[in-house]
């Protein structure tokens, strides 16, 4: 546990704290001490200064004198009042005597107050009566409580060490929880998505680092769950598109196997009948060369390695060829087919976009009823180029427009003819999308299709025609 975060965060602040506050304690303490014996060594020599003074006044009353000697009795009675009052030693000296006249001797101690005697310097003042010289008074070892006040501030300071480290492991541990929690939240986060929960996602309430930490890994959550729902979505995708490629290469397949094993077994002996089955295996054979293609097209657009050669030229005249390219398959169905359109610059890759145009005015061709009209128009819209390729077939259900687009999907009038192969709308998407551009459907049921291609557009010029 001495490991993590939150218990060095802990130690930290409590080591700080408790260093900061044992250093200003001393620091208090010793200070306190020195003003306290400063005012002590000043109390005592006041102290000193008046019991000389005391002494001094009553010699010059003659109240401590006897005539020109003095008077032990009172001068003795006076000293051992003072020395109780200011509790120091006092002793009275004669001159040219080196033994005390009087010495009022230690005060004793007030054990209560655990008084205790310092070894302050002695005081000596001169005792005169007049101009006349009669001794000295010395005082010395004054009774102090000093030692006995900083012992008890002492005591206090220890105290409020303790009380100060004890709050402030308190603190440091809140502090600490509280600032390691994201950290803990991430982890189990992590852990989380990790093991598969893409969904998971962390509280943005403080606006703190933290918060920036919470919101910066939940869009990297948001990005992560989005590439893996895409992965998943292609992987379906790609699981679906390998069974209808399977599916549309199997027929083919198996009827140029029949018509081999036909053949192989007398069928080919008439020649009418072989004459069939190889016009037919031809016929498979060129829609396996064209589904093939579809496919390696599609492949090709999708990861980008067919590019768009883009030039500047006009949409009309790519919309002339593609007509003109799909003229005989509409003749073949007795389907009219006519274009309006404007003249319009537009950057785009005329063969590319005439095979997107072929595709979609083939699928138009295709639904259309015998003697029915398939136009095409082209205009522009706002900054846009716009090209509208419309029939009269049976339109498409509201169920099927939204699939219309995807690779192998037939909607059921293609299921009932039999014909395509759900590439052709997907080929012309991608396109679409390649040239910067969209493609969209209108369709109502009953009365006709409308395909709309859509360009960024350069500049209009003027308009043409043709049937």
């Amino acid at each position: 546990m001495f490991h993590s975060i939150q218990a060095r965060l802990t130690i930290g602040f409590v080591a700080v704290a408790a260093a900061t506050i044992i250093i200003l304690g001393v620091i208090i303490t010793t200070i306190f001490g020195e003003v306290l014996q400063t005012r002590y060594q000043e109390t005592y020599r006041n102290d000193a200064s008046a019991i000389g003074h005391f002494l001094n006044v009553g010699l010059e009353g003659d109240v401590l004198t006897a005539g020109p000697f003095i008077n032990s009795a009172a001068i003795g009675q006076l000293v051992k009042t003072m020395s109780q009052q200011f509790r120091v030693r006092i002793r009275v000296y004669i001159n040219g005597s080196s033994y005390p006249l009087l010495d009022s001797g230690l005060v004793a101690p007030d054990p209560s107050k655990h008084l205790t005697i310092d070894n302050f310097p002695p005081v000596q003042i001169p005792l005169d009566k007049g101009s006349y010289a009669l001794g000295s008074v010395v005082v010395s070892d004054p009774l102090t409580d000093r030692l006995f006040i900083q012992d008890q501030v002492q005591r206090t300071a220890m105290f409020v060490v303790i009380l100060a480290c004890a709050s402030a492991v308190l603190i440091g541990a809140i502090l600490a929880a509280r600032l390691t929690a994201p950290l803990r939240l991430l982890t189990r986060a992590t852990a989380r998505i990790g093991g598969g929960h893409f969904a998971e996602r962390l509280p943005e309430e403080s606006r703190d680092e933290a918060g920036e930490l919470a919101h910066q890994f939940n869009q990297m959550a948001q990005r992560l769950e989005e590439s893996f729902a895409t992965i998943s979505a292609d992987r379906d995708r790609l699981r679906q598109f390998v069974a209808d490629v399977s599916h549309e290469v199997r027929t083919p397949l198996t009827a140029l196997r029949t018509f081999n094993e036909l053949l192989q077994n007398g069928a080919g002996e008439n020649p009418a009948t072989r004459q069939d089955f190889l016009a037919e295996s031809a016929r498979q054979i060129e829609r396996l060369d064209w589904l093939t293609q579809n496919l390696l097209d599609l492949s090709r657009l999708d990861s980008g390695l067919t590019p768009i050669a883009h030039q500047r030229s006009d949409l009309a005249e790519t919309i002339r060829r593609s007509v003109e390219t799909s003229r005989p398959a509409a003749s073949a169905k007795d389907v009219d087919l006519v274009y309006d359109t404007q003249h319009v610059v537009v950057d785009h890759d005329p063969p590319r976009l005439e095979q997107a145009l072929n595709n979609v005015i083939g699928n138009a061709i295709k639904f259309s009823p015998p003697g029915g009209t398939v136009r095409v128009r082209a205009g522009v819209t706002g900054r846009q180029a716009v090209v509208e390729v419309s029939d009269q077939g049976p339109g498409i259900p509201p169920d099927e427009i939204e699939h219309i687009f995807e690779r192998f999907y037939r909607g059921k009038e293609a299921n009932r003819s039999g014909s395509g192969s759900g590439l052709g709308l997907a080929i012309a998407r991608a396109i679409m999308e390649a040239h910067g551009g969209s493609i969209s459907v209108q369709s109502t049921p009953g009365h006709g299709t409308t395909m709309r291609l859509t360009l960024p557009m350069a500049q209009r010029v003027q308009t043409a025609s043709g049937a």
